[in-house]
């Protein structure tokens, strides 16, 4: 094969021939390129007036929430207040009605009381006066007195079964009186009892709408969010995580306050049971 012979190295280097331009084609040049520098700059200066106001909206917008959130917050206390006011003047209503009722019941009782010893004191002192009065007659009369004994004693025996059933007959009334009472007093007790179950499911089926108020709530700040970044993904790449740690933070206050309302109304209905 044959070679092929290069330029030696001692050759000397021709310089290249240089184009220039003429001065109307540099001038056009120069002009091109200051009108070229000159819309990059505004452009430029468009794109930070943009940022800058998409910032404004954007922290006028975390105002507008955090704003909300508070109002939210104080509308929850006073609810709260208002509740816990509410339970207070019932629990004192009905423990002023149990006590008047447990009086009324032991001034009764006393009255009961007092009325049978007064009945059987009064027996007593008759039955005595009937003796003095038998063994006068049998004193008087010897044989009439006997045969008027026999008659007396029979007379005195179907007192004391009266006397007897009639004490008997009393008794089973104030009995069946009591019974009457602890029977209204256990249906009190359950209608309470229903009342305290009704108001704890009221309560319950509360908290879930305002759960699932809460969660659609966030779902519709997510979706607004997400929107937002497929519009400006490389603006706002620094804002979503700020509003995706404010909205952890929300949530995450709602649910420890939540839960504290939960726990505080369980333990509240379990002391009142």
């Amino acid at each position: 094969m044959a070679t092929q012979l290069g330029r030696p190295v001692s050759a000397p280097t021709l310089p290249l021939p240089v184009v220039r331009r003429s001065d109307d084609e540099e001038a056009k040049g120069k002009s091109a390129w200051i009108a070229l520098q000159k819309h990059d700059r505004k452009l430029l200066k468009q794109e930070e007036n943009v940022l800058a106001r998409k910032k404004a909206e954007a922290a006028e917008e975390d105002r507008t929430r955090l704003s909300a959130h508070q109002a939210m917050e104080a509308k929850m206390k006073s609810i709260a207040l208002r509740r816990n006011d509410f339970d207070r003047k019932t629990m004192d209503q009905i423990g002023r009605e149990y006590r008047r009722e447990k009086m009324e019941e032991k001034q009764k009782a006393k009255q009961i009381r007092l009325e049978v010893k007064d009945l059987m004191q009064s027996q007593i002192v008759e039955s005595k006066q009937r003796r003095k009065e038998a063994k006068a007659r049998q004193l008087l009369e010897d044989e009439q007195a006997r045969r008027e004994c026999a008659r007396l004693v029979a007379e005195e025996k179907a007192e004391k079964a009266a006397a007897a059933e009639k004490h008997r007959q009393e008794m089973l009334e104030t009995s069946r009186h009591l019974a009457e009472q602890a029977r209204l007093k256990r249906i009190a007790v359950k209608e309470k009892e229903a009342n305290e179950q009704k108001i704890l499911k009221e309560y319950k089926e509360m908290m879930a709408r305002q759960d699932a108020a809460r969660a659609a709530q966030l779902q519709a700040m997510a979706d607004d969010q997400a929107r937002r970044m497929a519009l400006n993904a490389d603006v706002q790449k620094a804002q979503q995580a700020n509003d995706d740690a404010m909205i952890a933070r929300i949530d995450r206050h709602w649910k420890e306050k939540y839960a504290a309302d939960d726990a505080k109304f369980k333990r509240e209905c379990l002391e009142r049971q």
